[in-house]
């Protein structure tokens, strides 16, 4: 699920008449996201705050990064293909001095969503095939 202005959700399971959304401020969510700089990625995740940010953590302490650094879905999964814009990069904290927690200004202002865009991952099936074919190896 998305809007020209980024990353909403995704669709978690459907029915004749109803689809069931996961929003990005479930606080269970996770995703693989990156930094558009270098490619380096982390898990991205709600930490149940403000609707306006994301958290996104295991960022190598090494990375190189600047505040206003765009991030984008990483295309790592069945979920997000390549490359959809998530918001920018307002601060960041140390963790363990070994990575960086970043904290995510998001494009798209979640208290005055309307409309979105449910979009197909073209290439969904070829990761669910992979997937099924793993786990057929068990």
């Amino acid at each position: 699920i998305i809007t020209p202005s980024g990353v909403i959700g995704y669709v978690h399971s459907v029915s004749k008449n109803h689809s069931l959304v996961v929003s990005m401020l479930d606080i269970d969510y996770t995703a693989t996201a990156i930094l558009k700089r270098d490619g380096t990625f982390g898990t991205l995740h709600w930490n149940g705050k403000s609707v306006n940010e994301l958290i996104l953590s295991e960022i190598p302490i090494h990375t190189t990064f600047s505040i206003g650094d765009t991030v984008t879905t990483s295309g790592y999964s069945a979920i997000y293909p390549k490359g959809v814009e998530i918001g920018t990069v307002k601060s960041s904290e140390t963790v363990g001095g070994t990575s960086f927690d970043l904290t995510i200004s998001l494009f798209e202002d979640f208290s005055k969503l309307h409309h979105v865009y449910i979009v197909k991952n073209p290439d969904n099936e070829e990761f669910r095939t992979l997937i099924n074919k793993g786990d057929s190896l068990e």
